[in-house]
C-alpha cells in the first residue's frame, strides 16, 4: 500500500512539474538559386533555420517572435508537431550581427489593401514624411536655411533628367520682417531653377502675422510663372524668426503634374503678354502671311513680312510707362513740339531740346530721364535695342555692370533739376543677378547740390516691374552702413562692395537706382552712374 501511495505521488509531482525544453541554435535562412530566402514559399509564418549553422540541417520553424532577417541567429524549439523560434540568440557573438527589431514581419497590416486581406493597422503618410525635394531644417537645431533632399526630377519643357537637391539654401533671415512689434509676417518661395541648376528664393510681401494656417498663407507666397521653376516649399519668417524649423516650413512641392511632351491631351497655359488666357490642347496660326505645317514630329510656321512698307518685318514692342505696362505696338512715333527722329544703322536718335520736367509741377525728374532698357544722353535719348519685352532679362555687360546713365557733355552731363528730399527713382533695368552676392555703386558727380547727405542707393523687385517709383527691398543687406553712394565733384566715386540682399540673387530682378536728399532747389549733375557685380 505504502508503494503505490509513492509511485502516486511521483505522477502527481512530474505533472506539476515544469518541462525542460531544450533549445537549439541556428541561423535564418537559405541560400536558394543564388536568393537568400528567409521565409518559406506558400507556407506563412514559417522560416527556414540551418541549425548549428549547418545547411544539411535545413528545418522549417514557425516564426512570431522575431524578424525574418537572413542570417539572424535564433533559439529553436520543438513543441507538439513543430520547430518553433523561441527567441534571437544573443549570447551567441559579442556582436549578433543584426539591429533587427524583435517583431516579425508586419507591414502588411500598415497597408491600405483590404483586397487581399491587409490593412488591420493602417499608417498613413503625410506629404512632408516624403522624401524626395523635401525641404528640411538644417541641423539639429536649425539654422537660417533648409536643407533639399535630392531625387531624379523630370523637366517637363525638353523631357531631360535632373537631379534635384543635395544641397542648401540660401539664408532666409536676412528677409525677415524688422517691426519690433512682431505683427507682421512674410512668406518666401523656395524652388529650384532648371535653368541655373540652383535652389533660388523669391520674397513676398508682408501681413498679418496672425495667419499661419496653409489655407490663410496662400494669397502671400509668392508666384512661379515658368515651367522651369520646381516648387520645392514656403517659408513663414516673423521679426522673431532665429532658425527655420519645421513650423516655418510649408510643403509646395506638386506631386501630380503633366509633363508628357508628344500630346497636349492635358491642355498648356495660353498666355498674352503675362496674362493668362486660359487652357487649350490645338494651335491654330492666323493672320496675313502665317503658313503653318507639320513634318513628321516638327511643326513649322512661317511667317512672311508683313506686307507694305517697304518689306519691313515689324516686331511687336512692350511698352512701359514709368514702370506701368500700357501695351504692346509695332510702331514708335515720337510726337511733341520741337522733338525730331533720326535712325543710323540700328541707333533711334531722338532730339528733345530744352529742360525741365515737362510739367512744371515741381521738377523733380531728371532731364530727359526714361526707364526701362534705355538711356539718356543730354538732351538726346538713345534706344538701345528697343524696350524690354515682357519677361525678358536684361544680361549685365562684359564688366558686370548696369549702367544707370552715361554719356552726355562732360560739363553738363545729366542734370537732376531740383531734387526732392523725399526717395526718387531715377532710372531702373531688369538684370539676370544670378551667381553674384556682392555689389558697390559708382558715381562721376560734376555738380553736386548744396544739400548735404544727399545719396543714391538701390532697390529691387523680383519677377516684375514696380508700378510706381519705389521698388520695395533694400538691394543692400545693411544699406545704411555700406549701400549708399554719397553725392560729392570730382573723380569718380564707389561705395565698398556690399552684400547683395538673397532674395535679390535672381535671374529674373527689376534693379532700381534710387536718389534721396535733396532740398528742392538744387540741382546735381552726373556724367556717370552704375552698379558693378561680383
Amino acid at each position: 500500500m505504502t508503494d503505490n501511495n509513492l509511485l502516486k505521488n511521483f505522477k502527481e509531482y512530474d505533472k506539476g512539474k515544469p518541462q525542460i525544453v531544450k533549445e537549439i541554435s541556428g541561423l535564418l535562412g537559405i541560400p536558394i538559386n543564388g536568393n537568400l530566402a528567409v521565409e518559406v514559399p506558400n507556407r506563412n509564418g514559417f522560416v527556414y533555420v540551418r541549425l548549428r549553422n549547418n545547411t544539411n540541417e535545413l528545418i522549417q520553424a514557425f516564426n512570431e517572435k522575431v524578424s525574418p532577417v537572413y542570417g539572424l541567429p535564433v533559439l529553436v524549439v520543438w513543441r507538439v508537431n513543430r520547430y518553433e523560434i523561441q527567441g534571437r540568440d544573443t549570447s551567441r557573438y559579442q556582436d549578433w550581427g543584426s539591429y533587427s527589431a524583435f517583431l516579425p514581419r508586419h507591414g502588411s497590416q500598415h497597408s491600405l489593401n483590404f483586397d487581399d486581406g491587409q490593412g488591420g493597422d493602417v499608417s498613413f503618410i503625410y506629404s512632408r514624411q516624403f522624401i524626395p525635394y523635401a525641404s528640411i531644417p538644417s541641423g539639429t537645431e536649425g539654422s537660417g536655411n533648409v536643407f533639399i533632399m535630392p531625387h531624379v526630377f523630370r523637366d517637363p519643357t525638353d523631357a531631360t533628367w535632373n537631379y534635384l537637391g543635395d544641397t542648401s539654401s540660401d539664408n532666409f533671415l536676412p528677409a525677415k520682417p524688422a517691426d519690433a512689434s512682431g505683427t507682421m509676417a512674410r512668406m518666401m518661395l523656395l524652388y529650384w531653377n532648371l535653368n541655373t541648376d540652383a535652389p533660388a528664393i523669391l520674397t513676398g510681401t508682408f501681413f498679418d502675422s496672425s495667419l499661419t494656417g496653409t489655407a490663410a498663407i496662400l494669397p502671400y507666397v509668392p508666384l512661379l510663372t515658368s515651367q522651369k521653376h520646381v516648387p520645392l516649399s514656403a517659408i513663414r519668417l516673423v521679426s522673431g524668426t532665429e532658425t527655420i524649423l519645421w513650423d516655418n516650413i510649408y510643403d509646395m512641392r506638386q506631386f501630380a503634374t503633366s509633363s508628357t511632351l508628344p500630346s497636349f491631351e492635358g491642355g498648356f497655359g495660353v498666355q498674352d503678354e503675362g496674362i493668362p488666357q486660359g487652357t487649350g490642347t490645338i494651335f491654330n496660326f492666323v493672320g496675313a502671311g502665317v503658313v503653318a505645317s507639320i513634318s513628321g514630329s516638327v511643326v513649322n510656321v512661317n511667317i512672311s513680312s508683313a506686307g507694305g512698307g517697304g518689306g519691313v518685318d515689324q516686331i511687336g514692342i512692350y511698352a512701359l510707362e514709368e514702370g506701368s505696362a500700357i501695351g504692346t505696338g509695332t510702331q514708335m512715333n515720337f510726337v511733341g513740339a520741337g522733338v525730331t527722329a533720326s535712325r543710323t544703322g540700328t541707333m533711334i536718335f531722338v532730339d528733345i531740346p530744352g529742360g525741365g520736367d515737362g510739367g512744371g509741377g515741381g521738377g523733380t525728374d531728371i532731364v530727359g530721364q526714361h526707364l526701362g532698357n534705355y538711356v539718356t544722353t543730354g538732351s538726346v535719348l538713345n534706344v538701345r535695342g528697343g524696350f524690354l519685352a515682357s519677361g525678358t532679362t536684361m544680361e549685365l555687360n562684359a564688366q558686370k555692370q548696369i549702367i544707370f546713365l552715361q554719356g552726355g557733355a562732360l560739363d553738363t552731363g545729366f542734370q537732376w533739376l531740383n531734387q526732392p528730399a523725399a526717395d526718387r527713382r531715377a532710372a531702373s533695368q531688369f538684370a539676370d543677378l544670378t551667381g553674384f552676392s556682392q555689389a558697390r555703386l559708382m558715381a562721376d558727380c560734376i555738380q553736386q547740390p548744396a544739400s548735404t547727405g544727399t545719396f543714391f542707393h538701390m532697390r529691387y523687385a523680383v519677377g516684375s516691374p514696380i508700378t510706381g517709383s519705389i521698388a520695395p527691398f533694400e538691394m543692400a543687406v545693411d544699406p545704411d552702413n555700406n549701400g549708399r553712394l554719397y553725392f560729392s565733384s570730382g573723380t569718380r566715386k564707389t561705395t565698398p562692395w556690399f552684400d547683395i540682399d538673397p532674395p535679390a540673387r535672381n535671374d529674373f530682378v527689376w534693379v532700381t537706382l534710387m536718389g534721396t536728399g535733396g532740398n528742392g532747389n538744387a540741382d546735381p549733375q552726373f556724367y556717370f552712374v552704375g552698379a558693378e557685380f561680383r
